[in-house]
């Protein structure tokens, strides 16, 4: 056998390798108690499933069928009711709409400045082009290029430059 030719070609300790062989020959890892140690193959069975039984049903109660509830709500509890996150996000909300309103308040306030100072600019093409004949409509009606040409070299034409 082939465990035969390993203990007689081995150079290292024999009783290291005689106890060796026989731990390997005897199938000793698997146990006395389930190989050859027991003769009534039919108690140990039963003993084998009563401990699997006992172990795979160690977390399981009697009345496990029943699950049990607990009211959200306790009637009679003198505890103080937590409302630290409600009035957080009322606090938040607070200052996001706060937040907003400033913002919208800064957009308008820059709206009005730029509207004053295209005013002012307008005037002041109108004082030099020596009586605006720049319609409104140029600042207040969608963009259209070919209405604003027209409308500058009446402006500033010929007789324009010529007077100056």
């Amino acid at each position: 056998r082939e465990l035969d030719a390993f203990a007689a070609s081995s150079s290292r300790d024999p009783a290291a390798d005689a106890f060796l062989a026989a731990f390997v020959e005897q199938r000793r890892w698997a146990g006395e108690a389930a190989y050859g140690g027991r003769e009534d193959a039919a108690g140990f069975d039963a003993a084998a499933d009563a401990f699997e039984a006992k172990y795979n049903f160690r977390f399981e109660h009697p009345e496990g069928g029943a699950i049990e509830t607990h009211a959200r709500d306790v009637v009679g509890s003198l505890r103080r009711g937590d409302d630290r996150r409600r009035e957080r996000r009322a606090a938040r909300k607070a200052r996001k709409e706060a937040e907003r309103a400033r913002k919208e308040d800064e957009l308008r306030r820059l709206k009005n400045l730029k509207r004053v100072e295209l005013a002012a600019r307008v005037r002041r093409v109108a004082a030099e082009s020596g009586g605006g004949v720049l319609a409104s409509s140029v600042l207040e009606d969608d963009w259209d290029a070919g209405a604003y040409d027209r409308q500058m070299a009446a402006a500033f034409g010929d007789a324009y430059y010529a007077s100056n």
